[in-house]
C-alpha cells in the first residue's frame, strides 16, 4: 500500500472520531501545530521519534512530553502513540494533509496560495482577496489565503486556488512574448 493511501486510512480514522466528538477544527489545529514542531530544528524531533537508535518506551515518552507541553488532546496524543508504534510517524506530514482537507471540506473552506514580487498592504490583500472570493464563489470568511513573497515573479499576482492556477506575472508575460517572437 502506497505511503498517501496508508495516510489517507489514518486521516480518515481520525477524522472519524473528530466529528464524533464534535473536535474537527481543534484536531485540525493541533495537526497543524504537530507539524510546525516537526519541521522546526531541521526536523530534529521527527528524526528522534523515527530513529530506531532510541527504544519505543524512550520514543513514546519523548513524543508524551511534547503532547503535554502543546496541550494536545487524549486522543489526538493517543494517535500519536499509535503511529509511534506502527512505525508510521514519518506519515505525519500527509495525515495533516489530508486532515486539513476533509475539514476544510466539511466546512466549506477554500484554501488559496498568493504570491508577488513585494510585500503587499491591507488594502492590497484586502482587493486580491475579494477577487478571489469572487471567482471560486464563496464567503470572505470561508477563503483561507497564504500570502507570501517571491521575488522571481518581477511584478504581479501569481494565485492558486484549489487545482486553479491564475498568472498575472510579468514573468508569464515576458515568456509569452519571448514564445510569440520565437515563432
Amino acid at each position: 500500500m502506497s505511503n498517501r493511501s496508508l495516510a489517507k486510512r489514518y486521516a480518515r480514522a481520525l477524522f472519524s472520531i473528530a466529528e464524533e466528538e464534535n473536535l474537527i477544527e481543534q484536531f485540525n489545529s493541533e495537526l497543524e501545530a504537530l507539524s510546525d514542531a516537526f519541521s522546526q530544528n531541521e526536523g530534529e524531533l521527527l528524526t528522534a521519534l523515527t530513529t530506531p537508535v532510541f527504544k519505543l518506551q524512550e520514543r513514546k515518552h519523548v513524543a508524551e512530553v511534547v503532547a503535554q507541553k502543546m496541550g494536545l488532546h487524549g486522543i489526538v496524543q493517543n494517535f500519536l502513540f499509535i503511529l509511534l508504534e506502527k512505525d508510521r510517524m514519518t506519515l505525519h506530514f500527509e495525515i495533516a494533509q489530508v486532515f486539513q482537507s476533509m475539514a476544510d471540506a466539511k466546512v466549506g473552506r477554500v484554501r488559496a496560495q498568493v504570491q508577488t514580487a513585494q510585500a503587499l498592504s491591507e488594502d492590497e490583500q484586502s482587493e486580491i482577496r475579494t477577487t478571489l472570493a469572487q471567482s471560486v464563489q464563496t464567503d470572505h470568511e470561508n477563503l483561507v489565503i497564504e500570502f507570501s513573497v517571491n521575488e522571481g515573479l518581477i511584478g504581479g499576482v501569481w494565485a492558486k486556488v484549489g487545482d486553479t492556477t491564475y498568472d498575472a506575472t510579468i514573468r508569464s508575460k515576458l515568456q509569452d512574448m519571448k514564445v510569440t517572437l520565437l515563432k
